[in-house]
């Protein structure tokens, strides 16, 4: 019995020191977790500091010139002489080609002619003006009428075949002068017979019957004189020579297109942009082209002057037809360009200079906004972000104080919450 009583014993011992040993356990695993959980958590973390932020768009542009003058042959004639070629410097007021006279040189004789004759006759005897000198110069405005009406239709209707390419242009400028010399003549008529008229029925005799015969006849030859000084061609302004290929001896048509005049004093850079990129700029933003010069790219400050308000369609390098939007940037500081040079225009949408710029990935939705963990006095917080400005990847913050933040970089630790103790990863 005593040996039972004794086993019995131990047992007892046992089972006591099993229960002591597992309270123990307890209180030190509840120890530990106790120490653990004052413990800092160690997270991963960035530092978000003041930084310039700048956002643009990249296009290729072309340097043109920014006034392009068009010159124009002022007469249907020949040229006789050139005076430049393509691509040469000049100034306003030099002569660039001469135009063939002859034929306006004639006219004009003819009518210093016939002014002297009418000088001439205004001395002889005067005389009553009759009735029959009027009627005689009805005859004489009827005849120059049916003429000049068949000179025109003829002209007319040549345009027509010039058009189509029936005839050449050397054809219908001929029928042109001969149109023009019987339109000239019919002119002459009218003012005659007006003269003999008001002359007759104001009683004045022959002397104001001449005296409007020449005035009539110094306006005919003042437009031939003004004519012939502008078959010499002037350059309207300092430039270089473009799009010229005239020979001596061609034939120009009047008001035709005969060479361009580049000022390269002022110069523009002219781009195309997809219609998503020019709804992000305005006219009065700042660009910057960027030209190569000597292995290196030097950047000019330019400024968008023009938008166009539709689309266009261009086609790319690769043959495609896409809808782009006209943009002209004026550039002040030519001397680096060359007109015709293709390069870069970057044209810079949004810009901050001293800003907080944080990644997406660090922001997540919280209360009835976003917020992204931070680093205050070593322990966790949530700050709301209030933003300046974002695209798809980045966010400027609103608060630009010089503070730096010190954001948690995600994925974040499951027991992350405010005002838990967190220390930086090594």
């Amino acid at each position: 019995m005593k040996f039972i009583k004794n086993i019995r014993n131990v047992k007892n011992v046992k089972r006591k020191l099993i229960i002591a040993g597992i309270v123990v356990v307890v209180v030190l695993g509840g120890a530990n977790l106790m120490y653990q959980s004052s413990q800092p958590v160690a997270v991963d973390t960035v530092q978000i500091g003041l930084t310039d932020f700048e956002e643009y768009h990249i296009e290729e542009g072309v340097v043109e010139a920014a006034e392009r003058v068009n010159v124009y042959s002022p007469e249907s004639e020949t040229v006789r002489a050139i005076f430049v070629e393509e691509g040469q410097v000049i100034k306003a007021g030099e002569t660039l080609y001469q135009l063939e006279f002859d034929g306006l040189q004639y006219e004009l004789d003819k009518l210093m002619a016939q002014k002297e004759s009418t000088f001439g006759q205004s001395m002889a005897e005067e005389e009553a003006i009759s009735s029959s000198d009027i009627q005689v110069q009805v005859q004489k405005q009827s005849k120059a009428k049916r003429i000049y009406d068949s000179k025109k239709a003829d002209f007319e209707s040549n345009q027509v075949l010039f058009e189509s390419g029936a005839i050449s242009k050397d054809a219908l400028a001929k029928i042109e002068d001969e149109y023009q010399s019987a339109k000239a003549n019919y002119n002459i008529e009218i003012f005659t017979l007006k003269t003999l008229q008001e002359s007759q029925s104001m009683g004045s005799g022959k002397s104001q019957y001449y005296k409007g015969l020449i005035d009539g006849l110094d306006i005919q030859i003042q437009q031939i004189e003004e004519r012939i000084m502008n078959c010499k061609v002037i350059a309207p302004i300092d430039g270089i020579i473009s799009d010229f290929d005239l020979k001596v001896g061609d034939r120009l048509m009047k008001d035709s297109e005969s060479l361009l005049i580049l000022n390269k004093s002022e110069v523009e850079v002219v781009v195309y942009t997809s219609t998503k990129s020019a709804k992000q700029l305005f006219v009065g933003d700042t660009a910057f082209v960027e030209v190569e010069d000597q292995n290196d790219f030097i950047s000019i400050k330019g400024e968008i002057k023009y938008i166009a308000s539709a689309a266009t369609d261009v086609v790319s390098p690769l043959g495609l037809t896409e809808k782009k939007v006209k943009v002209i940037v004026a550039v002040k500081d030519s001397a680096n360009l060359l007109l015709g040079e293709k390069l870069d225009v970057k044209f810079v949408t949004f810009s901050k200079l001293g800003a907080k710029v944080i990644s997406r990935d660090y922001i997540f939705p919280w209360g009835d906004g976003e917020g992204v963990w931070v680093i205050a006095d070593n322990k966790a917080q949530i700050m709301r972000v209030d933003k300046n400005y974002e695209n798809a990847s980045k966010i400027i913050l609103s608060d630009a104080t010089s503070e730096d933040l010190r954001l948690i970089v995600p994925p974040f630790v499951d027991t992350l919450e405010e005002g838990l103790s967190v220390t930086m990863k090594e």
